[in-house]
């Protein structure tokens, strides 16, 4: 899920050094600060927060439950120009099961995301750092992205395993060939007339909405691409296909990554918006500095603002050349610093991306402490050598738990439970 934003800026030379030099002296004192919470783990029954999502991705696959490897086996993506693209080995892909389109290697390896055991080990997971919600990257029935297969397959157990450790679900609709704004309602209702009535599937109610209560909470991904005319006929109160008031009606979140889209938002009849990318800067939405006034437009309007942290980002391994985009995670605190930015603003709901997007690097999901693998195109070139996994520390749960704390600093802060 990656979308490149360019702008042109004019800034003062004086102001940006100020502004870095401050930031710089902030960010220092930080890290200072940063410390490693003790294991939750050592709680027998954690509790969970529904105010806390976590965006989850099933397109996993391998030879023993799928037949054949996917999206570990991950193809080097081209650069939109040509003479970049060429300095690298597009198009050639990852050879699974030590050599996986991702920076970092998970403890599970390359595992199958329909494998009960690898869904029961999340969820267990998922639970012991707090957090109570997935947003399940969801295409409908038939429809995948060039990857993987078809992910409405995947819901039916998700939901059986969620449900055994109190865990709920979400649905966080991904852009398919053919997406309108009509085409999300008929997912919406479909979402709602085959999963409504399982136990973990979520609802919840609208702070500031009185009437909007005990509601399904829809993310879509790359709402912008749809106009806001469109949207309001489906999100409209007065539109003419508008779900609203009917039994199909959601709180539906779209995503902010312009400054501009906070206007589209409003008009398209959005209940709210989230900004997705766990690579600060990148885009208006994901800049930490913006998130007061989007919070403070969101409640004037009587909207959702949702911000999304993450640990860091790197997709190098199938983006070999958009490492001007990569965020360390500097053993934890680029992850500290997003949650305290979040907070800051006194959010009624949070995101985390990711638990396991391993292709952009943004996963809290326990990761090995050291591997290395031999590879063919070795940082994306056409040359070989030994390739050296990233690494959380010597602490493969050191996400999870540094999760578990702040969503407990979450909780304390606001009364979010």
């Amino acid at each position: 899920m990656f979308r490149m934003f360019i702008r042109r800026r004019r800034i003062c030379a004086l102001a940006l050094t100020i502004v870095c030099f401050g930031f710089a002296l902030y960010y220092h004192s930080f890290k200072q600060r940063i410390q490693v919470p003790p294991n939750p783990f050592k709680k027998s029954n954690p509790s969970v927060n529904y105010n806390v999502h976590a965006f989850y991705y099933t397109w996993y696959g391998n030879p023993k439950n799928d037949g054949k490897y996917l999206h570990w086996n991950h193809r080097l993506l081209p650069h939109w120009e040509k003479r970049v693209s060429n300095m690298y080995a597009t198009g050639q892909r990852h050879q699974p099961p030590d050599d996986i389109g991702a920076n970092f290697y998970p403890v599970l390896g390359a595992y199958s995301s329909l494998d009960p055991e690898v869904i029961t080990t999340h969820m267990h997971q998922i639970k012991q750092s707090g957090i109570g919600v997935l947003a399940l990257s969801w295409y409908p029935a038939q429809k995948a992205d060039d990857e993987g297969k078809p992910a409405d397959q995947y819901v039916s157990i998700l939901l059986s395993k969620a449900a055994e450790h109190n865990i709920k679900i979400c649905f966080h609709i991904e852009p398919y060939k053919g997406r309108t704004a009509q085409s999300v309602g008929d997912d919406i209702k479909y979402i709602n007339n085959k999963y409504g009535n399982h136990p973990a599937f979520y609802k919840t109610n609208h702070p500031h909405k009185p009437d909007k209560s005990n509601l399904p909470l829809i993310y879509i991904y790359d709402s912008y691409q749809i106009l806001p005319d469109d949207w309001k006929i489906l999100l409209g109160e007065d539109g003419s296909t508008s779900i609203r008031g009917t039994k199909n009606d959601a709180i539906v979140i779209g995503l902010l990554v312009e400054k501009k889209h906070s206007e589209d938002i409003l008009t398209g009849g959005f209940d709210g918006f989230y900004t997705y990318f766990a690579s600060s800067g990148f885009s208006y939405g994901s800049n930490l500095m913006h998130w007061r006034d989007l919070n403070a437009f969101a409640t004037q309007h009587q909207l959702l603002f949702i911000p999304s942290v993450g640990p860091g980002y790197i997709d190098t391994n199938v983006r070999p050349w958009n490492g001007g985009n990569t965020k360390h995670r500097d053993n934890g605190a680029y992850y500290e610093n997003e949650w305290q930015s979040a907070l800051q603003v006194q959010p009624n709901f949070v995101s985390i991306t990711s638990f396991n997007e391993w292709h952009e690097g943004t996963q809290i999901e326990p990761a090995l402490s050291q591997k290395t693998v031999s590879v063919e195109f070795l940082h994306g070139k056409r040359q070989r050598g030994t390739f050296l996994y990233l690494s959380y520390g010597n602490d493969p749960n050191l996400y999870l738990d540094l999760t578990k704390t702040w969503v407990e600093q979450f909780e304390k802060l606001s009364g979010n439970q």
